[in-house]
């Protein structure tokens, strides 16, 4: 059915073999990992649109995790103790209470379960059962900051960052915590390799980090330098190497794993934060002092290229289907979107106060949370033309008909929802209620219903016309939900 030359790969523009064998091998391993990513979690059509979308989340949105199997975002909003739970293919929420101040998310998608780390003295992680929702506490050490999981031994582990630094591993059958580990002070990042089960934990009050063996939990110290505040980490799967972030010395520290010996390659400012790209075998380091990105090639451990990005760079996140990389601007409110094959940038506006990011690389969209905006950017990666929808003032809701593909949002401000064409983000302005609160849809009848608590009435909009009715109800309504079959 297919032809030989169906599945050559060409590489034009290398002078040697030498070179043109790293080439082909690169995109070889890129080919191989999107395909195996399409056939593990088959996702929708590619589409050639490329749209930008901001989903209300809690306050403070501080760290998101993904579920590519289940195509599901989890946002922790850290002032509110909740997590937003997104439908990716509708873009629709749900608020799950945790503990106080949730710091890190953490999603093992072969068993569906979702790990938040509460920040706070006592020290909590809340399992969440991705299929309902219910959750379960479990008690770790004292500001627990950082969450690793390794799928293939269904072990979790939560770095405590208190000054005599703990890890707790979690058994995730059982979901009780199986042991605690004395590691480096204020450990404050950790990376599974779960080819090795090794963990490796970065503690920046100690200058360090510890190689913990998931077998047997044995561990082993390695130096980090002196100063050199250790804050960020990324394991290679493939190449088994380990790179540590360490702001401190303004370097990246290099952690050859069959000995343990360390090299540092220098990238000046601030290394505060890193991600790596298995399948290119590159790291890209953020510099939030000189607003750039370090990029260092994997085989030689050589800085190849820096890469301009937006203000104030805090947070990096790869696609390594795609070869894009991108960072979260917190100085002027942008997502720098970067080729990896040619290293060219492209900066879009999003919400206020960008510090996190989160890709799925099955459905090819980047969520960035927006914390001062106290909501979710989310783009499609298939192009960078960038749409803004207006919507009315103090949006609440966002609730969407993938029937129609039509996009509702209420805003309490202006006591009406905004209906947006889903197909050409042309929008209308619907009068409801006081504080329209929550949406429901009939989808047999195309009729919406919106719960309006200020003055106790439900608003039916018909979904073809946008005409209006208005039901009193005697109660101030905060939710609302609909029997299709009850007509």
């Amino acid at each position: 059915m297919f032809g030989k030359q169906s599945w050559q790969v060409r590489v034009a523009g290398y002078g040697s073999d030498a070179r043109r064998a790293a080439a082909i091998g690169t995109a070889t391993r890129r080919l191989a990992f999107t395909l195996g990513l399409l056939l593990m979690f088959p996702g929708p059509p590619a589409q050639a649109q490329f749209v930008t979308d901001a989903v209300p989340t809690g306050n403070s949105p501080h760290a998101i995790g993904i579920n590519p199997v289940t195509n599901r975002i989890y946002v922790a909003n850290a002032d509110d103790g909740t997590l937003t739970m997104i439908d990716g293919a509708t873009h629709s929420t749900a608020t799950i209470a945790v503990g106080s101040n949730p710091q890190a998310v953490a999603v093992n998608p072969v068993t569906n379960k979702i790990y938040v780390a509460n920040a706070n003295p006592s020290g909590a992680v809340t399992v969440i059962d991705g299929a309902t929702n219910e959750t379960t506490t479990l008690a770790v050490g004292g500001f627990p900051a950082a969450l690793a999981v390794n799928p293939m031994t269904n072990r979790v582990y939560v770095a405590n960052r208190v000054a005599g630094g703990t890890v707790s591993v979690i058994d995730g059958t059982s979901d009780t915590v199986s042991a605690t580990i004395s590691v480096g002070g204020l450990p404050s990042a950790l990376a599974a390799d779960p080819a090795t089960n090794r963990i490796y934990v970065a503690s920046g009050d100690t200058d360090s980090v510890t190689v913990l063996d998931g077998a047997d939990n044995s561990t082993t110290t390695v130096s980090t330098g002196p100063g050199s505040n250790p804050a960020a980490v990324a394991v290679s799967s493939i190449t088994h190497k380990v790179y540590v972030a360490c702001p401190g010395a303004g370097s990246v520290v290099v952690l050859d794993v069959g000995n343990n010996r360390t090299s540092t390659v220098a990238v000046g400012g601030s290394a505060w934060t890193l991600a790596l790209d298995p399948v290119s075998n590159r790291v890209y380091v953020v510099d939030s002092d000189r607003n750039e990105v370090a990029v260092i090639d994997g085989a030689s451990d050589t800085v190849v290229a820096t890469v301009a990005v937006g203000a104030t760079p805090v947070a990096v996140a790869i696609n390594s289907a795609t070869n894009q990389i991108y960072t979260a601007n917190l100085g002027d409110n942008t997502v720098t979107a970067i080729d990896g094959a040619t290293n060219r940038a492209t900066t879009l506006a999003v919400g206020a106060g960008p510090e996190v990011l989160g890709i799925n690389p099955v459905t090819n969209k980047l969520y960035v949370a927006n914390e001062s905006a106290k909501t979710v950017s989310v783009i499609d990666g298939a192009t960078n033309r960038l749409e803004t929808v207006n919507v009315g003032s103090n949006p609440t809701v966002v609730f969407a008909n993938p029937v129609a593909d039509k996009v509702y949002v209420a805003s309490a401000g202006g006591n009406s929802v905004t209906v947006v064409d889903g197909s050409t983000n042309a929008t209308t302005d619907v009068a409801t209620g006081n504080s329209p609160q929550a949406f429901a849809l009939n989808p047999l009848t195309n009729q919406v219903y919106v719960a309006n608590f200020g003055d106790q009435t439900v608003t039916v909009i018909d979904g073809a016309s946008n005409a209006t009715t208005t039901v009193d109800l005697g109660a101030y309504p905060r939710g609302v939900a609909v029997n299709p079959r009850h007509q």
